[in-house]
């Protein structure tokens, strides 16, 4: 990174702070913009209502405080310095959505030097993404190799905006990016941009219905102290002469801390359940997918059911970073989810609306599919009523009697499309999954019934669909001929069989879903004797111990079936599971006697030489279809690792 930083004045670093310690600083910040403003703690836009940045946050927040100390923040700030570093100061620029103003082109470090009397610009800007970053939500501008520049102070100005600073001049603006043109770094939320403070720099305003947060964290060397005190106020640059260098974090943050900057999950605290999901082991399954096609192919991925379980945002925009041409949903809360998270990839909803729900669909830049002739009206209506073209998919039902139209009067319907003015038929697209020996011969059957219809249509009417897709993820591994230019594997992606006997470990898929753990949340002590709840009038018949742990109903998980035990990992020994209530799962701890609160308990993954899969836990709760218990997780916390 040093090379990086000193050859552009900057380094970016993708998703260097876990998705949970955005989360909580995101929840932080929205409580501080609710409390009443002293005059020192908020700049606001020229509307003198809107937020533009929060001031120094760390001097009166602990939350901020702790964050200064990130041991991934300092450890790259202090190898880019070279010496112990302390916080000179932080803002959080708001940049809301519709109404987040420009920042003008300028450098940090001449108002540093001629107000704040910092003799070198030996200081490092942390610049942390609290949201994507994309190319519409006003990113960062960045000319490289301007950190090199030095030129006269420039006047004070509001450089058009309701914040006075040294802003550049348009001549040294034209000049350096005519030299070295604009870098505007996008990424995920827990994105780290490593800024020199005499890089220029600047942003536009946000148009956008995507907010952008970022934390401007500015470090200085301890040798690099201001030689006197600022002309600015004190609650913008704080009196420096007394700080110490900061320590880091420790691997593990002391209770009550709220922000856990070691990898362990935030929530620990206050709700400890959560899962492992592994996003590299989706680009590696994208990766084996495409390459097993043997042609080239688009991929539009399913993230129904909450992305099968694996939280549908953060699946999302890891597919559009990784290259996936769309995703699809038939749930339309969770689409707008993904588009309000920033992610532009073509979304498909499959059949859910109600022809007059069509709209609410554009208005999300969602890409409806049709499959009745009062579909087709209600969307021809709106092509005409907005003037607006509108991508459609057509869903065709091939023999699973489900949604869809007829096979038999699918080429009629795509005709009566293709001549509605407004209408572009952007996919045509069908499901016929399997899950035996008896279903694969007619799914095999109705792929070419279906491959044929294709080929009909756009060779009848002269045309070439950007989308055909009869392949998802049974079809798929079963290598079908299929001459389509469009898969859409679900399980696959997400390292699942969908098929019960086939071991997708054999094709190098690769599981997602790591790990579903809680902690011990109490941990009690049982006599014999006791009249607990199903003992029986003598109570119960020896001594022993119980552990709750947060799981429950709630989360999908069901007590196991007549005549079935199901079992949980703690401290590497399986521990009967005693009692499945809403929210808690009740465990017999007699194989661990030493278990203490808050020891971790593993429900899926491994613990010690001993495994548990999810589809053993969905076996002893009598589901039909693994994955079907797996979609049914709610209300987990996930953490993400690529």
């Amino acid at each position: 990174m040093i090379e990086e930083y000193k050859r552009q004045g900057f380094a970016f670093r993708s998703a260097l702070l876990h998705t949970e310690e955005v989360g909580v600083l995101n929840d932080e910040i929205d409580r501080l913009l609710e409390q009443p403003d002293d005059g020192t703690k908020f700049i606001r836009e020229k509307d003198g209502r809107t937020v533009r940045s929060v001031v120094n946050p760390q001097l009166w927040n602990d939350l901020f405080a702790q964050l200064v100390r990130n041991p991934k923040l300092l450890a790259a700030v202090e190898e880019l310095v070279g010496e112990p570093v302390y916080a000179w100061q932080m803002a959080v620029n708001c940049k809301m959505a519709f109404s987040g103003d420009a920042w003008f082109w300028h450098q940090d470090y001449p108002a540093y030097y001629k107000d704040d009397h910092i003799p070198e610009p030996r200081m490092v800007n942390a610049l942390i993404f609290l949201d994507e970053v994309n190319t519409l939500n006003g990113p960062l501008m960045l000319v490289p190799g301007s950190h090199e520049l030095n030129v006269d102070v420039p006047e004070q100005s509001d450089g058009g905006t309701s914040y006075e600073f040294r802003y550049a001049t348009r001549d040294v603006i034209e000049t350096e990016v005519r030299r070295a043109g604009i870098a505007a770094p996008t990424g995920p939320r827990g994105s780290v941009i490593f800024m020199n403070v005499n890089t220029l720099h600047g942003s536009t305003g946000n148009m956008s219905p995507f907010p952008r947060r970022m934390i401007t964290l500015t470090y200085n060397a301890m040798s690099n102290k201001a030689t006197r005190r600022s002309v600015r106020p004190d609650h913008i640059v704080p009196d420096d002469r007394d700080v110490e260098a900061l320590e880091a974090l420790p691997a593990g943050v002391p209770a009550g801390s709220g922000l856990d900057c070691a990898p362990a999950d935030l929530h620990a605290l206050a709700r400890p359940l959560w899962s492992d999901i592994d996003l590299g082991a989706i680009t590696h399954n994208i990766e084996v997918i495409r390459k097993m096609a043997g042609r080239p192919v688009q991929l539009i991925v399913p993230v129904k059911a909450n992305a099968y379980g694996h939280g549908i945002v953060e699946v999302a925009r890891h597919l559009e970073r990784i290259g996936v041409e769309g995703i699809a949903t038939a749930n339309a809360d969770d689409a707008v989810a993904v588009r309000q998270a920033g992610v532009r990839l073509p979304i498909v909803l499959y059949g859910a609306q109600l022809p007059d729900g069509n709209e609410f669909l554009l208005e999300h830049d969602l890409t409806p599919t049709v499959y009745s002739r009062a579909g087709v009206d209600a969307l021809a209506a709106l092509a005409e009523r907005t003037g607006q073209d509108i991508n459609v998919h057509v869903k065709v039902d091939s023999g699973f009697g489900r949604i869809g139209v007829r096979l038999d009067e699918a080429e009629a319907f795509v005709r009566d499309v293709l001549a509605r003015p407004g209408l572009e038929l952007e996919g045509l697209y069908t499901h016929i999954p399997f899950g035996d020996a008896d279903g694969e011969a007619w799914s095999r059957r109705r792929l070419a019934a279906f491959a044929e219809l294709v080929a009909r249509i756009e060779s009848d009417n002269g045309i070439r669909i950007r989308f055909t897709q009869g392949a998802a993820s049974a079809v798929f591994i079963r290598s079908f001929p299929d001459s389509l230019n469009t898969l859409s594997p679900g399980h696959l992606v997400y390292g699942l069989s969908p098929i019960p006997e086939l071991q997708v470990g054999d094709f190098g898929l690769r599981r997602a879903l790591r790990s579903l753990r809680s902690r011990l949340i109490h941990v009690g002590e049982r006599r014999r004797g006791d009249d607990l709840c199903g003992t029986g009038p003598d109570g119960l018949s020896q001594d022993g111990k119980a552990g709750i742990t947060l799981l429950g109903m709630d989360n999908g998980y069901r007590p196991a079936t007549p005549g079935k035990t199901a079992t949980v990992l703690c401290r590497g020994a399986r521990c009967e599971v005693l009692l499945v209530t809403a929210e808690y799962v009740t465990i017999d701890l007699s194989n661990v006697p030493d278990a203490e609160l808050g020891d971790v308990v593993t429900i899926i993954g491994e613990d010690g030489s001993d495994h548990i899969s999810f589809e053993e836990v969905a076996e002893t709760q009598a589901v039909p279809n693994a994955v079907y218990w797996l979609v049914g997780l709610k209300n987990i916390k996930h953490r993400y690792h690529c």
